[in-house]
C-alpha cells in the first residue's frame, strides 16, 4: 500500500523499493475489467457500443481524479511534484495505483466492493449529463440540431486561440468558441486541446438558452428514472436497475439522429 502512494519523483527508498508505476498499470486493467463486468451484468439488453460509452464515462482521468479528490488521496502521496493536486492525470494515476494495490493485497472481490462504493453510484449522474460524450462532441451535436433544413452546410462551433503565455513547458492557452459569429465562452488549458474542451464545457453551461434540447433531454431522463423507480417500488416487472432503461432513451435518440443525418 505504501508503494501505491509513492510517485517516482520521490526517488528510491527502503520502505517501498520502487514507485507506483507498475501498480498504475495493473490498476487501470483491473478498473477496466470490474467496470466491464458490472455493465455487462446490469445492462443486459445493450450492445457493446453502448457499454463502451458507459465504461468510458467511468474509467477516464476526469472521473478517477474526482474520486481521488473525494477520498483525499493526494494527502497521503509521497512525491516531489508541485502540481500533483492540480494535475488531473497525476490524481487519476494515484487512484489506479490504489486499485492495483487492493487487487494485489486483497483480490478482485475487494476491488469490486471499492467500485460499488466509489465509482458505480456516479452512473446515475453520468447518464443524466451524457458524460460519455466529451464537451466538444456534445456542443457540436447541439449546434447541429439548430441547422437549417435548406440543404446548406451545417454550422458547427469554431475555436480560436486568443492568447498563449509562458515558457514552452508550462505554457497556458486561452481559446474562445464561437457559433454563428457569436462568442459562447472562453477556456484555458495547458494545451490547445484542453483549452478547447474547457471552452466547450463552459459554453454548454452558459448557453443553455441557445440549446433548449439539453434541458428537454434531462427532463426526459429524470422522468424515466422516476417511472422505473415507481415500478420497482410497486413490484412491477421491470429492470432490476433503472439505469439501463434511462440510458436506452438517450442511445436510441442518438441512433435515430445518426441514421437521419
Amino acid at each position: 500500500m505504501a508503494r501505491a502512494f509513492t510517485d517516482r519523483s520521490a526517488g528510491s527508498n527502503h520502505l517501498t523499493l520502487g514507485s507506483n508505476q507498475r501498480l498504475e498499470f495493473l490498476g487501470d486493467t483491473v478498473l477496466q475489467l470490474v467496470c466491464s463486468e458490472f455493465l455487462y451484468k446490469h445492462f443486459p439488453d445493450h450492445h457493446e457500443g453502448h457499454l463502451s460509452l458507459l465504461r468510458s464515462s467511468l474509467v477516464n482521468n476526469k472521473t478517477q481524479a474526482v474520486v481521488c479528490d473525494d477520498l483525499n488521496l493526494t494527502s497521503f502521496a509521497n512525491h516531489r511534484k508541485t502540481d500533483i493536486t492540480s494535475n488531473q492525470k497525476h490524481r487519476a494515476d494515484l487512484l489506479e495505483a490504489l486499485v492495483g494495490a487492493i487487487y494485489i493485497d486483497r483480490g478482485l472481490l475487494y476491488c469490486r466492493r471499492f467500485c460499488d462504493v466509489c465509482l458505480f453510484p456516479r452512473l446515475h449522474q453520468f447518464i443524466l449529463n451524457q458524460d460519455w460524450n466529451d464537451p466538444k462532441s456534445k456542443l457540436q451535436q447541439c449546434c447541429l440540431t439548430l441547422r437549417n433544413m435548406d440543404g446548406s452546410e451545417p454550422e458547427i462551433p469554431e475555436y480560436k486561440v486568443i492568447m498563449s503565455q509562458g515558457p514552452t513547458n508550462t505554457r497556458v492557452y486561452k481559446v474562445a468558441v464561437y457559433f454563428r459569429n457569436k462568442r459562447l465562452a472562453v477556456g484555458k488549458g495547458q494545451s490547445i486541446q484542453d483549452a478547447e474542451m474547457n471552452a466547450a464545457e463552459k459554453a454548454l453551461l452558459q448557453s443553455q438558452g441557445v440549446f433548449p434540447q439539453l434541458k428537454h433531454q434531462k427532463r426526459i431522463l429524470e422522468r424515466s428514472f422516476q417511472i422505473q423507480q415507481e415500478a420497482q417500488n410497486q413490484d412491477v416487472s421491470c429492470y432490476e436497475n433503472p439505469l439501463p432503461a434511462a440510458f436506452a432513451h438517450v442511445t436510441d435518440h442518438v441512433t435515430r439522429r445518426e441514421r437521419y443525418d
